[in-house]
């Protein structure tokens, strides 16, 4: 026998004729007791105090709605045609409003919240955050789509870090002028969300969506005003005029450029006001080099670019060339390529780290621009192959790791900064996305509250073909390489002013006026990776693991060979055939009957009723003929040590 009998029920509800017990959502439609008290609001409401977010309660809505439409028990049948269909907006209000009921009246003693009204309890989506209770809690794979949505147990971990650094802001909210919170409302949809955001970060990505969390008109209106409202600082779009002229000159047709181009860049230049001699030689031969080897390029590949090669490729032979623009002869910029860590990731992610925590690094970025008198980043840069478009998984992806990197350098610069207040209102790092042949320019800065801000400010395409219009194309992306050096010139010289101190600075300081220390600034971390996300998950081919109750055990028959190995473990359900073929061999059990077990295990529990166990035996590995025989071999070897050293040491072996 496989599985231990289940207890029979003296009263059998009529659905149990068409449906198991176990199924998910069944507490709903079992505990009415007439098929006309049907409701989504209902259902909706029961599902999110079990801790299932809007979709999956949508979806196991329908799939409820179509087994009760299809099955021959006629009061259901019918209750089911007439109940409205309700869509994925309404689960969504209907989780969102039982999120904020439940949230006034269960409050953890040791999360609760300060008395500020802006801060909500730890556990707003209170059965979302704690712990699953039931085996009829749906459970979602560890091994995440590659829309990056996080296990149960990852989401829940992600959504108390969030509250808790949402709970640790000491600043002044963001407030509209009708008093709306903003902080709370973007909270309250962030709380909703399934996978890691940028919200979660507390930077405003795509404004848009932020927006539809408004109920009133004005308050929509006076948030979108806001969000369009720029700063003054770095936001040149114009270069100077004898730049211009400069750029001009290589507006030909090919094969008058060709001309040009074998002249080279040494040639008389007119004087201007206010710039030396020196800068606009400079400057002329760093564009003469670019359009010469971008002209190389187009020749070697017959005046048409590959549209599909690697992103190395991408980056080393096409953009590589206008990323020498970004710091090429700056006196206050430095640029490293390459897979490089940022030094501000690290700083954050080593904040609490003491000497028995493991040092950890950065986050991995392809570019990195830093200024050479602080070493504070002020840009980064993130490649890919495939231009998927502003949707494409790759450019969603990117962007949120660009928001997060963004952040960190702001935040840096801040926290190094002997003026904080003015610099958290001034900083404003830059980046650059760029996939395939496209690329995105983006900023990042302090918008209000605990909130900052990513802006997509231009996307511009490098052409295929090598003709007029092209090098004309060409020529608007190298001035918009331009204008991204002098506002990141720019920073580096505010952030060089801020970390040192001016005269009148100075004379405070000598005089005792100024506070012996840095008062700290209310501002807030980003949010670190959750782990068990798809990024995060490095050995999910070798371990598959399932956070839940021990419910599952009662479905493992104890006297069959091999139960000891799941029954051993507490709530945690952990199916690792090395760990199983370890466990077999210390009985001296042969390799094809360890194999045999396992592959069994693994079916018996592909059918079970029980949802751990099912998706247990989905994200398992297979146990190989190879893999038994290495673990035979480490246990062989490890009991010939212990052997020896039992010999060594008598005393020992007698204590056993």
């Amino acid at each position: 026998q496989t599985f231990m009998p289940r207890t029979k029920e003296t009263t059998k509800h009529p659905l149990r004729r068409v449906v198991e017990r176990t199924k998910p959502g069944s507490d709903y439609f079992f505990g009415l007791s007439q098929p006309s008290e049907l409701s989504a609001q209902g259902y909706a409401t029961l599902r999110a105090a079990a801790g299932q977010n809007p979709t999956a309660i949508a979806k196991e809505w329908r799939e409820w709605m179509s087994l009760l439409k299809a099955c021959n028990i006629r009061p259901w049948s019918n209750a089911a045609h007439q109940t409205p269909t309700a869509t994925i907006g309404m689960f969504k209000e209907w989780v969102a409003q039982e999120s904020s009921s439940s949230s006034t009246h269960n409050r953890s003693a040791s999360a609760s919240p300060s008395s500020k009204q802006d801060r909500p309890a730890i556990s707003p989506l209170e059965s979302s955050i704690a712990a699953p209770s039931s085996s009829s809690s749906s459970l979602s794979s560890s091994l995440s789509s590659s829309t990056g949505s996080l296990s149960q147990g990852a989401l829940r971990r992600m959504r108390i870090e969030y509250t808790a650094t949402f709970n640790e802001y000491d600043g002044t909210p963001w407030l509209l002028p009708s008093g709306t919170n903003v902080d709370q409302v973007i909270y309250k949809y962030s709380m909703t969300l399934e996978t890691e955001s940028a919200l979660h970060s507390f930077v405003i990505d795509r404004s848009a969506v932020v927006l539809d969390c408004f109920s009133d008109k004005d308050d929509r209106e006076a948030f979108q005003q806001r969000i369009e409202e720029g700063d003054t600082h770095g936001t040149a779009t114009m270069l100077p005029y004898w730049k211009q002229q400069e750029l001009l000159q290589y507006a030909k047709q090919p094969h008058e450029l060709e001309v040009i181009l074998s002249t080279g860049w040494a040639r008389s230049v007119d004087v201007v006001e206010g710039v030396s001699s020196e800068e606009q030689i400079a400057f002329n031969k760093r564009l003469y080099l670019t359009m010469l080897r971008l002209s190389s390029l187009y020749e070697e590949h017959g005046l048409s670019l590959p549209d599909s090669q690697s992103e190395s490729w991408y980056t080393t032979k096409v953009w590589g060339i206008f990323l020498d623009l970004l710091a090429s002869g700056s006196e206050w910029l430095e640029y490293k390529p390459g897979e490089v860590c940022s030094n501000a990731s690290s700083l954050r992610r080593n904040s609490d780290r003491d000497l028995e925590t493991r040092h950890a690094q950065g986050r991995k970025i392809d570019g990195l621009v830093f200024c050479k008198k602080t070493q504070c980043e002020v840009g980064d840069v993130e490649v890919g192959k495939v231009d998927g478009g502003a949707t494409g998984t790759k450019v969603l992806k990117d962007g949120r790791k660009l928001s997060k990197l963004l952040k960190d350098m702001a935040d840096t610069i801040c926290n190094r900064s002997t003026k904080r207040a003015q610099t958290k209102r001034e900083v404003r790092v830059y980046g650059l996305l760029i996939s395939g042949l496209c690329a995105q320019f983006v900023s990042l800065r302090y918008l209000d509250g605990r909130f900052s801000q990513l802006q997509r400010e231009r996307t511009l395409t490098l052409p295929l073909t090598w003709d007029a219009q092209s090098i004309r194309s060409v020529l608007v992306l190298i001035k918009e390489m331009l204008l991204l050096r002098g506002r990141m010139e720019s920073m580096a010289r505010l952030a060089y002013d801020f970390m040192h101190p001016g005269p009148e600075d100075l004379l405070r300081e000598l005089s005792g006026r100024s506070r012996a220390c840095t008062p700290p600034l209310a501002h807030i971390p980003t949010l670190n990776t959750p782990k068990n996300s798809p990024k995060r998950s490095r050995d999910s081919k070798i371990k598959f693991f399932c956070h839940m109750d021990d419910s599952w055990k009662a479905h493992i028959n104890p006297k069959r060979q091999g139960a000891g190995y799941f029954l051993a473990q507490s709530q945690e359900l952990r199916c690792c055939p090395q760990e199983y073929a370890s466990f077999r061999n210390g009985c001296r059990k042969q390799q094809e009957k360890i194999m045999a077990e396992w592959t069994s295990w693994m079916r018996d529990f592909a059918s079970s009723h029980h949802e751990v166990l099912r998706e247990a035996a989905k994200g398992a590995p297979k146990l190989s003929r190879d893999t038994v025989k290495a673990v035979r071999k480490t246990n062989l070897q490890r009991r010939r040590e212990q052997e020896l050293i039992n010999r060594a040491n008598p005393q020992l072996s007698s204590l056993g």
